[in-house]
Parts: C-alpha cells; sequence; structure tokens
C-alpha cells in the first residue's frame, strides 16, 4: 500500500464537493511528503451533467450518477460524502459495509442519535475530526486505507458522542 496511491470518490459534486475534490488534488501540494498520495478515481451525482462539469475539472475518468455504483466499486479505497444531511446516514452505513473509508461532511447527522448510531455502524475504529487539513484525517485514511478498516469523519462538535460510543456507551 506504501506505494499505492489512496482511490477516492467523491459523492456529490455541488460546492461541497467540489471543495473535496480541489482538497484531494491539492493535498500534496499543500501538505508536501506528510500527505499521503491521493488519487480521483470518480465523481457520482444523480445530476450527471453536474458529476461530469466537476469530473472533466480535475481530469476524473469516472463518473457515476448512483452512489451504490461508488459503494460496490471495487477501485474505491476512500469517499467523501458530500450530500444534503438527510442522505448522510443510509450512505455512510452503506460504504462501511463495503468496507470504505468515509469522509463524510459535516455536519453528519441531523441529530446525536442518528450520529452515534452512524458511529455504530462504522465501528468509530479511529475518529471524528473537524476538517481534511487535521492530521487525524491523513492518519485515519491512511490505516484505513492500509488495513480496510471503515473510517467515519465528520464535525468536532461530534466528538463526545463518537466517544461515548467507542467506550462502548452504545453496546
Amino acid at each position: 500500500m506504501a506505494d499505492r496511491a489512496i482511490r477516492v470518490a467523491v459523492i456529490g459534486a455541488g460546492m461541497a464537493g467540489r471543495a473535496h475534490a480541489a482538497g484531494y488534488r491539492n493535498l500534496r501540494s499543500l501538505y508536501g511528503d506528510a500527505a499521503p498520495r491521493v488519487k480521483l478515481v470518480a465523481i457520482a451525482d444523480a445530476n450527471r451533467p453536474l458529476a461530469a462539469d466537476l469530473a472533466g475539472k480535475f481530469e476524473v475518468e469516472r463518473v457515476e450518477t448512483d452512489w451504490e455504483a461508488i459503494a460496490e466499486a471495487d477501485d474505491v479505497d476512500a469517499v467523501s460524502v458530500v450530500l444534503p444531511n438527510s442522505e448522510h446516514r443510509h450512505v455512510v452505513e452503506a460504504l462501511a459495509a463495503r468496507g470504505k473509508a468515509i469522509l463524510c461532511e459535516k455536519p453528519a447527522a441531523r441529530t446525536a442519535p442518528e450520529a452515534m448510531a452512524m458511529a455504530a455502524v462504522v465501528g468509530i475504529a479511529s475518529s471524528f475530526a473537524d476538517g481534511a487539513e487535521n492530521a487525524l484525517v491523513l492518519d485515519a485514511v491512511k490505516r484505513a486505507a492500509a488495513d480496510g478498516t471503515p473510517v467515519m469523519i465528520s464535525d468536532e462538535r461530534l466528538r463526545a458522542e463518537a466517544e461515548l460510543a467507542a467506550e462502548g456507551a452504545l453496546r
């Protein structure tokens, strides 16, 4: 894994999806060798022209109109979920079931109990963090891509709920 780039897909091609794609594209120019090598492999959005436009801007070859195609893809290690908040839970849970590392745009859920349920499914193997610039994100994605552990990363405000889940409060 050390020599292979982390293969990332972005689900959602709106403003936040564009920011995630740009972040992945520029990660090493901003953070140098401390950042993992990342390759954008797919953009998914129900609005195909929007997804195609974003894919064209960042030379991403694959465009999908169904997020489930990303969940099923064997060539995707990690996924940014940048959909409306009401869509996060079922998408994140499906991605976790397929062993994907997940970066979920904040807020991850509409309620704390919903966030805790998502955390329980993902397993809280790593952390909720505040943004892609956080070193925790890089470490979590590196670990997840290396060993297949699902990871969900989201807003700092959910840290308390994540800690409860990690301590077994949801079992």
